[in-house]
């Protein structure tokens, strides 16, 4: 999106947060105001990008799974507590399963 400049970076936050939260029926997510849940990513838009993809095998019976880490995200929140500090656990689970039908 940045090295393209197909869209502002407005619309790219819209198109990953929002969009899927109302495709999927998820209520009060995809939109940071009063009364919906606070699960914010904080970034710094000239250097967030995602790594190469590898797979880790970490799943029972050694299962692998594709995992693509990321630069440039500061902090994420969810449901207003901080899970990450600059890359780092902060030992907080405050989430939970989302179900569309929920």
């Amino acid at each position: 999106m940045r090295k393209r400049k197909v869209l502002s970076l407005e619309k790219a936050v819209h198109k990953l947060t929002q969009v899927p939260a109302t495709v999927f029926g998820i209520p009060n997510r995809g939109v940071l105001a009063e009364g919906k849940v606070a699960d914010l990513v904080l970034f710094n838009p000239d250097t967030v990008t995602a790594k190469t993809p590898k797979y880790a095998y970490d799943l029972p019976c050694n299962g692998r799974r594709l995992v693509s880490e990321s630069e440039g995200i500061k902090a994420t929140f969810v449901s207003g507590i901080q899970l990450y500090d600059a890359g780092k656990h902060t030992g907080a689970m405050p989430g939970r399963i989302l179900r569309s039908y929920e």
